[in-house]
């Protein structure tokens, strides 16, 4: 069973959804389990969704949220992070050793980069800036929790 919480806005408390019956009919292919388990409202407010699917949304309502949805906040508590420079972060640049920086903060993705579904271009901006390509993507809430645990560090000021 698939089930997906999705905070519409419209409710102090969001909604759960089982999407299990719409895997194969979804014209978004399996983009659909993208935030499978995770707040998915994100990924469904955008223009690739039309009015209908909107309204379909009622047809698989299996319950509600209580407490605050998960976030996908880039933000952290900077005053224990240690500080590295960009020069101390471009020394790690190899597939074997290779640290980013994404929105500011020093990522460790040695370990990582053979897991990423996105495959080898995790290595695109290693020892570098990797914001951009970051934020191109719209990565799914576990994203958001792997980075958590590859943070090391934030670049200074």
């Amino acid at each position: 069973q698939l089930a997906c919480p999705l905070d519409l806005g419209c409710h102090s408390v969001g909604k759960v959804y089982d999407f299990t019956s719409m895997i194969d009919l979804h014209p978004g292919g399996d983009a659909i389990l993208r935030d499978a388990g995770a707040d998915a409202t994100q990924g469904f407010h955008g223009p690739h969704h039309p009015g209908r699917a909107h309204e379909m949304l009622e047809d698989y309502i299996i319950g509600s949220v209580v407490g605050p949805a998960p976030t996908r906040s880039k933000e952290v508590d900077k005053s224990s992070l240690k500080v590295f420079t960009r020069s101390e972060v471009a020394k790690h640049s190899s597939e074997s050793d290779c640290w980013v920086i994404i929105h500011g903060y020093v990522y460790d993705i040695t370990k990582f980069g053979q897991e990423h579904p996105g495959g080898q271009n995790i290595y695109n901006n290693a020892g570098g800036d990797a914001t951009e390509g970051f934020d191109l993507q719209n990565h799914p809430n576990l994203a958001f929790a792997e980075m958590k645990k590859l943070l090391i560090g934030r670049v200074d000021a």
